[in-house]
């Protein structure tokens, strides 16, 4: 009966495999959709809707007047 290979023996079985550069974090609100013809990633955004479209939607906020602070 054959020993059990160890995981460095196992991993030196291995064909060499060419380093793939890291898989990039896409920015807030997107994804990535594969170009077949190319074989590359494509980032695709979310579509943003305006602040006034959305009910209660985001205010872009009001700095207080410094003289009016006092």
């Amino acid at each position: 009966m054959k020993p059990a290979k160890t995981a460095p023996a196992l991993i030196a079985d291995q064909a060499e495999v060419p380093d793939a550069p890291p898989m990039p974090i896409p920015p807030h609100g997107g994804s990535f959709v594969l170009n077949e013809e190319a074989n590359t990633l494509v980032h695709v955004p979310l579509p943003v809707p305006e602040p006034e479209a959305v009910e209660g939607g985001v205010k872009t906020p009001v700095k207080p007047d410094p003289e009016e602070a006092r």
